[in-house]
């Protein structure tokens, strides 16, 4: 069965404090009104939990 993303993202402790930088990451950039900051912030955020989520679905914990 696959899980939906959401429940796949939070899958492990690790995971979690990633998303949290990666977030703070994109808002940081955002308030300092750094819009290419931002935009690269949130692509590596997509490709991390990209990665991630391959990691999961191939049946390896991040």
């Amino acid at each position: 069965m696959l899980l939906s993303p959401p429940e796949l993202a939070i899958r492990t402790p690790q995971r979690v404090d990633e998303v949290d930088h990666e977030h703070r990451l994109i808002l940081n950039a955002l308030r300092q009104g750094d819009a290419n900051m931002a935009r690269d912030a949130a692509q590596s955020h997509i490709l991390a939990t990209r990665d991630a989520l391959i990691t999961i679905n191939e049946g390896n914990q991040p």
